[in-house]
Order: C-alpha cells, then structure tokens, then sequence
C-alpha cells in the first residue's frame, strides 16, 4: 500500500514538473495596448527556444514519451535537453508584463532537469524530494500566466502555441483571457 501510495504521488510530481502548465487567474488593471510593449519579439525567441527544444527531443525519442518508460540513460539525456531549454531562456529578456511567468519557466525547467536526472541516477522514489518545490512553482506559474494573460491578450495566443510544443495541449491555458478577472495592484505570489 506504502508502494502505492508513493507511486500515485510520484505520478502526480511528473505531471506538476513535466507539464507545460498555467492557467488564467488574477490579472493586472493595465490596458492590453500599454502592457504588451516587446511581447512580439519575446515570444518569437520563446518559440525559437522551444523548437531547438522539441526538435531535439524528438530526435532523441523522447518527445511526449511519459517519464516512468525512459532508461536512465533517457532520462540523462531528458535532463540534459530541458536544462539547454533553461539556460536558452535565461538568455532571453522577457518584457515586464511577462518577467514573472518567464522566470517561473526557468525555474520548472530547472526542476525538470534535476528531477529526471535524480530518476536516472538514484530512482524513482528519490524524486519525490521536488513533489513541494513542483507544486509551488506550479502554482506560480498559474498566478503568472493569469496575470500576463489578462495584460496582455497576445502572450495568451503566444502560450498556445507554446504549449503545443510537445506534441499536446495540457489544456490549462485554455480558458480564455475574459475569464481572467483584472485586480488592481495584485501583488506577485
């Protein structure tokens, strides 16, 4: 039953890390003309980032693969991919009305890549040390995307595509901007 247990919360940290994940919340009272200023060009090298990224995963086969079927010399590679996807973005400049979304990517990627290299390396039970620090930065990228979504009704075009990238939609970003429920001054979680 132990087994079972940690196996079901193995499974759920695997979808908190390995998804590309957010959904529309709490927004900004900015007008959408004002806040979306150097969104065009972010975007395009987001999405020149995360091609590099899956074409390369694909090439691996490792593209929409679920994390418990890869061998550890999959999930080496895994890790090694999603840490270059990492430092690409930390290359880039996002613009204010997407930094805290952007920064909170970074960092999933961060946690992607360690988590699949301590599969490799110690297994798969040694991986639920990042089932908290999964769930956080899951919870604030979520605020995030809300916020920039609400802003900023292209960075929510952006992020579907974004989200197609590995081959499938999580369908969380789905909901659309109108939901999203401007507040003023909302602070950053």
């Amino acid at each position: 039953m132990r087994r079972l247990a940690g196996l079901i919360g193995v499974l759920v940290l695997v979808a908190t890390l390995a998804g590309h994940t957010g959904s529309a919340g709490q927004g900004t009272s900015a007008t959408p003309a004002a806040s979306c200023g150097g969104v065009d060009a972010y975007t395009a090298a987001m999405l020149k980032a995360a091609t590099v990224w899956a074409d390369a995963m694909k090439r691996e086969g490792l593209l929409g693969r679920d994390l418990l079927t890869l061998s550890s010399g999959e999930l080496i590679m895994s890790s090694t991919l999603h840490e270059e996807l990492q430092t690409a973005m930390k290359q880039i400049t996002p613009p204010p009305v997407v930094a805290e979304w952007h920064q909170a990517k970074v960092e999933q990627f961060g946690l992607v890549s360690s988590f699949t290299r301590t599969m490799a390396t110690s297994g798969l039970f040694a991986g639920l040390a990042y089932t908290e620090q999964g769930e956080a930065n899951t919870t604030k990228r979520q605020a995030a995307y809300g916020r920039a979504a609400a802003a900023c009704p292209a960075f929510a075009d952006f992020y579907r595509e974004w989200d197609l990238q590995d081959g499938k939609s999580d369908g969380i970003d789905s909901t659309p901007v109108a939901a999203a429920t401007p507040t003023q001054g909302t602070p950053a979680p």
